[in-house]
């Protein structure tokens, strides 16, 4: 698994909070350099596929909601483009996404929050669980889904964290799956 910032991430640290709106406003200078972010992101996924690795995890912004479609038809490249060698994208957002043409779009990350009851898109999904310091939410429901492809964590397990406490959280996470009967 390779972890890569999505494009909006980058945008936002290289260019400032201003840029998000820049986008969504169509602003030809911040559109110039999204899609050049993006052709640098389809190039470093295929360099890490071609190098072997078989699950790229985008970890990208909220997308605004003015720019959402410029960015699916932009990003479908690069989900091809894993896909083409083999791997899998999975994106992960603060909030999910619906998108146009399932079919070539990656596979959504979601991150359940406590008290939420809301139907399940019946779209294939990953559920990332919090790394550590969180209880864990009642995520049966998620787990028992048919389209609960994959389970991660949402987020890099520090490595300065103690091996007491990594033996913790994985025996939590363990007592998930037991507990859902997965």
């Amino acid at each position: 698994v390779i972890g890569v910032p999505g494009p909006l991430r980058v945008a936002q640290q290289l260019f400032g909070q201003d840029v998000l709106r820049e986008l969504a406003a169509g602003d030809d200078d911040a559109l110039d350099s999204f899609e050049t972010l993006v052709e640098i992101t389809l190039s470093v996924a295929q360099a890490f596929c071609l190098a072997g690795t078989h699950l790229l995890y985008f970890d990208e912004l909220n997308v605004p909601v003015e720019f959402l479609p410029e960015w699916q038809e932009t990003m479908v490249a690069v989900w091809k483009t894993v896909r083409f060698h083999g791997g899998l994208p999975v994106l992960s957002t603060p909030r999910a996404l619906q998108f146009e043409d399932p079919a070539n779009a990656p596979l959504l990350c979601l991150k359940p929050v406590p008290g939420d009851q809301a139907p399940l898109s019946g779209m294939p999904f990953a559920l990332a669980l919090p790394v550590t310091g969180e209880t864990f939410p009642d995520v049966s429901r998620w787990l028992r889904a048919k389209e609960c492809v994959l389970v991660t964590t949402d987020g890099e397990i520090p490595y300065q964290l103690e091996i007491q406490k990594l033996q913790q959280q994985v025996a939590a996470m363990r007592s998930l799956f037991e507990r859902s009967n997965i």
